[in-house]
C-alpha cells in the first residue's frame, strides 16, 4: 500500500456569502463554509475527527458561529429541508459530520454521526450552547478528549469520485482557523490501512500579491481579490477592472501645458493643461482679513480653494 500524507488536506468551500436578513434571523455579514477532507483515492474512508491533550484539535472562529433555533443540532440530524419555508436559517445551521449533510439514510447505507466528549469539558457546549447563543469554537484538548465519527460499516466516509468527505458546515461572521486530527482508512482498509493525520484548517483570503486586498496569511484563495490600479477614466492608464485607486493615474496633456489659474502672475489663457507652474503674489489679498481673498467679508470655500492652489509655493522675503 502506497501512502503519501501530502495528498490529504482540508479544503474549504464557500457556500454562501453575506447571507443577509432572513424571515427568522438576521445573518447579515455571515458566510457559510463547508470543510472537506480531500483524499488521494476514491476508496479512502474518513472515519473520525478526534482530539485530546496530546493530539489537540481546534476549530476556531474570530467571530460568532451561527446555530439555528429552534431546530438544528450539533450533527446534520437537525437539518430539515421540509421546514425551510418557515425557518430558512436552518439551511445555514452549523454542524459536524462525516460525509452527510442531512439525517442519515439507512437504505442508502449511511449511518448516524456519533459524538464523544468528556464530562468535564464537553466540546459541544462551546460549539452549540444550549441557551441558543451563538457558538465560538470546537476544542478537543482535554485529557479525555473528544470526537465525532461514523462507524466503518456505513458508507458516509468513503471519498467517492470527487475525493472529498464533508466533515463540517460552519456559518460565521469571522475567520476560521485551527487544525483537525483525522482518522482515515486508506482504500477503506480499517484493519491494516488506518492512518492518523493532523490536518491544518486553511485560512481563506486573497492570495494574489498584486491585488488591493492581498492577505499574506491566507493559504486558500476565496475569490475575493480586488484589482488595484488607476480608476480615473480620463487617465491614460485607466484600468476598467480596478476597484481601488493605487495613485498611479497618469494624465497626458493634449494641447497647451501651462498655468491655468486666472489669479496667478503667470496665468496663460491659452493653456488647457495645468502643469503646476503657477506663481502667486502672496500680498494681493484684500479686505480687512488677510485670508479673505475674494473680499466678501468672510473666509469661505473660495478662499480655501485659492490658498490650496498656493500650497507648496515659496514665499518671497
Amino acid at each position: 500500500m502506497v501512502f503519501n500524507s501530502s495528498q490529504y488536506v482540508i479544503v474549504i468551500e464557500t457556500v454562501a456569502t453575506d447571507i443577509g436578513q432572513l424571515s427568522d434571523v438576521d445573518l447579515t455579514g455571515y458566510n457559510t463554509y463547508r470543510l472537506y477532507v480531500q483524499t488521494a483515492s476514491a476508496t479512502d474512508q474518513v472515519s473520525a475527527i478526534y482530539g485530546n491533550i496530546d493530539e489537540p484539535s481546534l476549530l476556531l472562529s474570530s467571530g460568532d458561529i451561527f446555530q439555528s433555533s429552534p431546530i438544528g443540532g450539533v450533527t446534520p440530524e437537525g437539518i430539515t429541508p421540509e421546514v425551510w419555508g418557515a425557518f430558512p436559517s436552518n439551511e445555514y445551521d452549523s454542524f459536524v459530520t462525516i460525509g452527510i449533510d442531512e439525517p442519515a439514510l439507512n437504505d442508502a447505507g449511511e449511518g448516524d454521526i456519533n459524538i464523544i466528549e468528556s464530562t468535564t469539558a464537553p466540546w459541544t457546549e462551546m460549539f452549540e450552547p444550549e441557551n441558543g447563543d451563538p457558538g465560538s469554537s470546537i476544542m478537543l484538548t482535554d485529557i479525555t478528549g473528544g470526537s465525532w465519527f461514523a462507524l466503518p460499516n456505513f458508507n458516509n466516509g468513503i471519498a467517492g469520485e470527487d475525493h472529498q468527505v464533508l466533515i463540517a458546515q460552519v456559518t460565521t461572521n469571522g475567520t476560521l482557523t485551527g487544525n483537525l486530527n483525522t482518522q482515515i482508512f486508506i482504500d477503506g482498509d480499517n484493519i491494516n490501512g488506518t492512518v492518523y493525520l493532523d490536518l491544518p484548517v486553511p485560512i481563506l483570503g486573497c492570495t494574489d500579491a498584486s491585488a488591493a486586498n492581498f492577505n499574506a496569511e491566507a493559504d486558500q484563495d476565496d475569490g475575493s481579490c480586488v484589482d488595484a490600479g488607476c480608476t480615473d477614466p480620463n487617465a491614460a492608464n485607466f484600468n476598467p477592472n480596478a476597484a481601488v485607486d493605487d495613485g498611479s493615474c497618469q494624465h497626458l496633456c493634449i494641447g497647451v501645458a501651462g498655468c491655468t489659474y486666472p489669479d496667478a502672475e503667470n496665468f496663460n489663457p491659452e493653456a488647457n493643461c495645468e502643469n503646476g507652474t503657477c506663481t502667486f503674489d502672496l500680498t494681493a489679498a484684500t479686505g480687512t482679513c488677510a485670508f479673505d481673498h475674494d473680499a466678501n467679508g468672510s473666509i469661505g470655500s473660495s478662499d480655501l480653494i485659492y490658498f490650496l492652489s498656493l500650497f507648496g509655493t515659496t514665499c518671497s522675503e
